[in-house]
């Protein structure tokens, strides 16, 4: 990945596995296992470099940028 300068990604999640939705219907048949079609991301963040923040985003403060 190139970052681009000046600016910072941040994932908010209460799941830190999240289904890739291509691969429920083949999950709930038998045909694929939970670690193949759950995405990580934490290591997908840790890979692009960016902040993974494990929690419930309630609200978002644009007056205050937070």
């Amino acid at each position: 990945m190139k970052p681009v300068a000046g600016v910072r990604l941040t994932l908010i999640t209460r799941d830190v596995h999240t289904p890739y939705s291509g691969m429920l219907p083949g999950f709930v048949s038998g045909f694929y296992a939970y670690d193949e079609c759950h995405i990580d991301l934490a290591r997908l963040t840790s890979w692009a470099k960016a902040r993974l923040i494990h929690a419930e985003a309630t609200g978002i403060d644009t007056k205050a940028r937070r």
